[in-house]
């Protein structure tokens, strides 16, 4: 076995200690759910990880040993070649209402804007009677003339696409989603479903952005958004707006990126993965003493937090912590938020006792009654809680046993639902909804089916060490 060397156990805060620390890490993880590592039952006289050192800094070396496998991205990207699908049917012209302010990000213009300079289409598209080429710009698009069409063939769109058997280019379709009828609404979104689950089994992702984006009746229009009653004429009126991309492989990174500036909300499926390094559990009393989270205790070698729970006693009293991403200023912090935050995803705990052996066990589910380390609420496999159920957080309620108690390490995983957190705010129960829009249901009903048969994998991991 490979002996890690001294100053790679190290922490920071103790490396001028003179310490003999050895660990070891077995290197042979074999396949595990979902497509991860898993590590075999060890058995009789077997030793996974060595310990030489008592005290903290033999608690970090052995985290670091027992903090496996990381869960870090692909680090493939691309930028290739993009087309753009405009709805040219007469209801869009609601999103282009001169009054309008041209400012606000989710605005109309705004979004044309930000995708010709964002994704640099190579080639651009109308749809609406048919498909027409379009010079994609946006003194094309964001012409409230260019928008007089009476229909709306999705359909013409999603043939072209279906042409592009290398999954080279990258498709971006932007509509209000309105149709004509419920029919044709439902029938819309299965045939997109269809599509993108073709699209996705050949390496590539699928791409929702949604905005309730400013509007103004088209009285012409009689299939397009309408203003509700609720609410009144003094509040300013907003209809959904969508993007649905079909990415090329290597391109999702770039193309979410762009499409969180201008957009409220966002799906991606297949979910990213989001680097260890930008996740962080952030307590809700940071100040509370006799219970400290600290959030940046250690790493695992490939950049994973490994934050530590301790209590001075034992405690029954719970610190809540939500785990989220640590810096959402910049572009990519705020992609990641997006990510995490729309895509109906749930928290899910394992467990390892904290010793040398136990890297020679499985990871074991988390029982939520008397776990250091509990789901804020209980979801439908007693280990999960929604972020809808948890106030629109994941979070984690979190006890001590004291500082006498045994030590437990536990990983984190977050894990996608299948549908968006938002659905609910944009999809019409019934086809007498002026605003919402029918059908949309169904273009995730593939995804859900998915998370239910146990296909979909973690998109973020973090490890928690508690006593």
């Amino acid at each position: 076995m490979k002996r890690v060397s001294k100053l790679e156990l190290l922490h920071p805060a103790i490396s001028g200690l003179a310490l003999a620390i050895v660990v070891a890490c077995a290197p042979d993880r074999p396949p595990a759910e979902h497509g991860e590592p898993k590590t075999p039952e060890a058995g009789p006289g077997t030793s996974v990880c060595q310990r030489t050192a008592s005290g903290e800094a033999g608690d970090l070396a052995l985290a670091r040993c027992l903090a496996t496998p990381e869960l870090v991205p692909d680090e493939s990207s691309g930028a290739g070649r993009v087309v753009v699908y405009f709805d040219r049917s007469g209801s869009m012209r609601g999103f282009l209402d001169p009054a309008h302010p041209t400012r606000i990000p989710t605005d109309y213009r705004s979004v044309i804007d930000r995708l010709v300079v964002g994704l640099r289409p190579a080639a651009g598209f109308s749809f609406g009677s048919a498909l027409r080429p379009a010079d994609p710009t946006l003194a094309t698009f964001g012409n409230r003339a260019f928008y007089t069409d009476r229909d709306t063939q999705t359909e013409q769109v999603f043939a072209e696409i279906a042409r592009d058997t290398a999954r080279v280019t990258t498709h971006i379709i932007v509509t209000d989603g309105r149709r004509g009828s419920p029919s044709s609404g439902d029938a819309q979104f299965v045939r997109m479903r269809e599509l993108a689950d073709r699209w996705i089994a050949q390496g590539g992702s699928f791409v929702v952005a949604a905005s309730l984006a400013p509007f103004q009746t088209v009285a012409s229009d009689p299939s397009g958004c309408r203003r509700s009653d609720v609410g009144g004429a003094s509040e300013p009126q907003t209809c959904p707006l969508y993007v649905f991309g079909f990415v090329a492989p290597g391109d999702a990174k770039r193309v979410a990126s762009t499409l969180s500036g201008v957009f409220q909300h966002m799906f991606v499926w297949p979910a990213p993965t989001i680097p260890p390094a930008e996740l962080a559990l952030t307590p809700a009393d940071p100040d509370r003493r006799d219970l400290r989270v600290e959030r940046r205790w250690a790493s695992a070698s490939k950049g994973t937090p490994i934050v530590r729970i301790r209590g001075d006693s034992a405690t029954n009293k719970v610190l809540s912590a939500t785990l989220g991403i640590r810096d959402t200023s910049s572009a990519e912090g705020r992609t990641y938020g997006s990510i995490l935050a729309d895509q109906g995803s749930v928290i899910r705990l394992h467990s390892r006792a904290f010793t040398p052996e136990a890297a020679g066990h499985q990871w074991r589910p988390v029982e939520a009654r008397g776990a250091l380390v509990r789901a804020t609420a209980t979801g439908s496999h007693g280990d999960s809680v929604s972020r809808r159920e948890a106030g629109h957080h994941l979070s984690l309620d979190l006890v001590s046993r004291g500082p006498r108690g045994p030590i437990t390490i536990f990983r984190a995983d977050i894990v996608p639902g299948g549908a968006p957190e938002w659905l609910d705010d944009f999809d019409a129960a019934d086809a007498g909804d002026v605003i919402r829009t029918y059908g949309l249901g169904r273009l995730f009903e593939g995804f859900r089916e998915a998370v239910s048969a146990g296909k979909a994998g973690p998109i973020g991991r973090l490890f928690i060490v508690a006593s």
